[in-house]
């Protein structure tokens, strides 16, 4: 599988994203720690499981978001069949880069 990136620099966060074999999923990587234990996973198949979590609550609150996953350093999103990135891309940048420039 071929991999393509894309950064995007938003209020000066450092966002790239990249591809993974699932076309409905997407990594974002913000360049800032995201679980902060290397061996420490998260995965939120609902917004019902994301109560730790106010970034899943918020990346949930997008239409079209159907998972969220953590690792270490990067967290995917994956999205509903039938909708297209571009049409949801940039709200989940949009959440992403709210959460790390507010601490």
């Amino acid at each position: 599988m071929r991999s393509t990136l894309t950064n995007i620099q938003m209020r000066s966060l450092f966002i790239r994203t990249t591809t993974t074999p699932n076309p409905a999923c997407l990594k974002f990587i913000p360049g800032k720690p995201v679980t902060g234990d290397i061996s420490q996973t998260m995965d939120f198949s609902s917004i019902r499981y994301t109560t730790i979590s106010p970034l899943a609550q918020q990346l949930f609150q997008i239409d079209g978001v159907t998972r969220v996953f953590y690792g270490s350093d990067f967290i995917s999103v994956t999205k509903e069949e039938g909708l297209d990135w571009p049409d949801i891309k940039p709200d989940i940048l949009s959440v992403i880069t709210e959460h790390y420039t507010r601490g």
